[in-house]
């Protein structure tokens, strides 16, 4: 690990970028930017790089009744 660290600071590697799913691209596009205006609501808080729906529901589609 140290020696990727070092190699980055050396400027000679650089880590892959993520590319959220087209599943979740609505999900990051509110909760992940690092940046101000979304620093500010409190929305930036997904720092990993997991699928959102493991866990959530996708709040995009109409929920459906069980009557």
């Amino acid at each position: 690990m140290t020696h990727y660290i070092n190699e980055y600071y050396a400027g000679r590697w650089t880590p892959a970028a993520w590319k959220p799913s087209k599943q979740i691209e609505h999900c990051v596009q509110c909760h992940g930017p690092d940046d101000p205006q979304h620093a500010g609501t409190g929305m930036n808080q997904q720092q990993g790089h997991m699928e959102c729906l493991m866990c959530h529901q996708d709040h995009t589609k109409a929920a459906t009744s069980t009557k």
